[in-house]
């Protein structure tokens, strides 16, 4: 019996496969009955902060947490990164230092992230160590990227339950690399990711890498689709440690992405080594102006599906181009990891 082909494959444009006030309106009541009465209950403040940059204070948010659970951010300007990780570590840690439960972030109001927005809100901690997730953002719509340009690691091991950067004004953005890394733990997934303003953006390397499904999680491997994606300017990478890179270097490494959608890139760099150890992704879309390329054959950089995986036994690796899946086998051009890379 002739095995499933792997994947779906397109050549040369078309697919490749905050305090919280509630209270109770009065009713109608029967003639002789008194009205029912529900005093209005208020949140009490169980911490409070601001934050700083350097010792100065001015302009930037205070940061309250109240009883419920939900760490509010006032209007202000948010300060940079603090060893690669958020500063709203800052109050969390205040919060876990006296035993009291983080559920929530809230941007309330006007909230300015920094120009340099790298790590901003990367490595969240969880309100106890061990913790699957950390406290779960709100009101991302506050939140005014407008003026950021570095948005390196912005959102690495965020450790959220779903993003939203439909709000987002990307537009001054140059750097992206590793904007979403680590985010593997999704329910929701990234709300507005084809809204994103890419236009000026030099470098996507690890942008997705570890994002997406992974085997702890038991969610199937995700969709994704960056057709919107301006990357023109993605010219120039640079690694995690400084050294220089290919701009697209393992955007996707060690995703849990089903589907893949590149369809009106127009690179002007190569696209090398964007797949490293990218096990479940079977169909992409790209576009006629797209080569993939390998720089190391040798490595597991090739789109190989984890055949030793239960839900791939029926594959046998190679891939198709899409127009051909409905035809006799011996008349189908089979393509081999390597083959499609080259």
């Amino acid at each position: 019996m002739n095995k499933k082909i792997i994947g779906i494959a397109l050549m040369a444009g078309g697919l490749l496969v905050g305090t919280q006030v509630t209270g109770c309106l009065s009713t109608p009541h029967k003639f002789g009955s008194l009205p029912a009465v529900q005093a209005a209950t208020t949140q009490t403040v169980a911490l409070q902060g601001q934050f700083s940059q350097d010792g100065d204070s001015k302009g930037y948010s205070a940061w309250n947490l109240t009883s419920d659970g939900v760490l509010h951010i006032e209007p202000g300007k948010l300060p940079l990164q603090s060893g690669k990780a958020s500063p709203l570590n800052q109050a969390i840690s205040e919060a876990r230092d006296k035993n009291i439960p983080v559920k929530n972030i809230s941007f309330d109001g006007h909230v300015v992230a920094p120009a340099d927005s790298s790590y901003l809100l990367a490595e969240l901690l969880p309100t106890v160590s061990g913790d699957v997730y950390a406290p779960q953002i709100k009101n991302w719509q506050n939140l005014d990227v407008s003026g950021v340009t570095n948005m390196r690691f912005f959102l690495s091991n965020s450790h959220q339950k779903s993003i939203d950067v439909s709000s987002f004004d990307t537009s001054n953005v140059t750097d992206m690399h590793g904007m979403f890394a680590g985010n593997y733990r999704f329910i929701d997934g990234v709300k507005g990711i084809d809204h994103l303003k890419t236009s000026k953006v030099t470098d996507m390397g690890q942008m997705f890498s570890l994002y997406g499904d992974n085997s702890d999680t038991g969610n199937p491997p995700v969709d994704l689709d960056l057709s919107n994606f301006d990357v023109g300017n993605v010219t120039d990478g640079v690694g995690r440690f400084g050294a220089p890179q290919e701009p697209f270097a393992q955007m996707f490494q060690s995703s849990g992405i089903k589907t893949l959608n590149l369809a009106n890139w127009q690179p002007k760099a190569p696209i090398k080594n964007l797949f490293e150890n990218a096990v479940t992704i079977s169909k992409i879309t790209l576009g006629k102006d797209i080569r993939l390329i390998n720089a190391d054959p040798d490595t597991d950089s090739n789109l190989s599906i984890y055949t030793q995986l239960d839900k791939y036994a029926d594959y046998d690796g190679n891939w198709i181009n899409i127009k051909d899946q409905y035809l006799p086998t011996n008349q189908k051009t089979l393509y081999t990891p390597t083959e499609l890379m080259a």
